[in-house]
């Protein structure tokens, strides 16, 4: 019976052994990947590594500013651009889940007005089949009213006819955006805060505005 424990305790060890060395040529590979990205200047930002359940790697890499040498840290806050289309995707998708929309229902219904309305649906917005212009014509650094800018959509012509093609459009998720708040008789933004962000504790996700201060955040650059 001794030999039995004695062998079960081994191989016990030895795949204690095997996990902690797996892990650690896990945390050394990605670091030494980062690290070789961030030395090329083609990575800056904040990487987080979870296995199995547990965060083993958590490291800041590069500059927030580069013109002040503010280096990343922990709370650095990054502007994550149409990463946000899965956010506001989630949004729809919980206003259809508590019966207050369809993602059948038509553009028209809740903006009488838009070009061939009664043929284009959430879901062909959702998956960039609307025939709706790629962009908004608005910029993205101009402060504006969520009516104007749908309102710029609306006076644009649609690419081709709703369901037929498909066309990656970041006009379409703002009206998307402008159905939320419809339906919602909120925000868009608070909304989010309240729906979306608080409940999944997403405590340093928020909008970007230009005229609103936002601590910690990180400086984009385009080559």
């Amino acid at each position: 019976m001794k030999s039995i424990i004695l062998l079960l305790l081994i191989i016990v060890g030895s795949n204690v052994n095997a996990e902690m060395a797996n892990k650690n040529a896990i945390i050394e590979k990605t670091s030494e990947l980062i690290q070789t990205y961030t030395e090329l200047d083609q990575f800056n930002g904040v990487v987080i590594l979870e296995h199995k359940g547990q965060i083993i790697l958590e490291k800041h890499y590069g500059m927030t500013d580069s013109i002040e040498n503010f280096v990343t840290n922990p709370q650095s806050r990054f502007i994550i651009a149409s990463v946000s289309k899965l956010l506001t995707k989630l949004a729809i998708y919980k206003l259809e889940e508590e019966g207050k929309l369809s993602v059948n229902d038509y553009l028209n219904q809740f903006f009488p007005n838009f070009p061939q309305g009664n043929k284009i649906t959430i879901d062909m917005m959702l998956s960039h089949r609307s025939g709706i212009t790629r962009e908004s014509g608005a910029s993205f650094f101009e402060e504006i009213s969520m009516q104007s800018i749908i309102d710029s959509i609306q006076s644009q012509k649609l690419e081709f006819e709703p369901g037929t093609r498909e066309l990656y459009s970041n006009a379409a998720y703002i009206m998307l955006a402008g159905i939320i708040e419809k339906v919602s008789g909120k925000k868009f933004e608070n909304y989010m805060l309240k729906n979306i962000y608080k409940p999944l504790k997403m405590k340093n996700t928020g909008m970007f505005q230009l005229n609103k201060k936002i601590n910690h955040l990180t400086h984009g650059y385009i080559k």
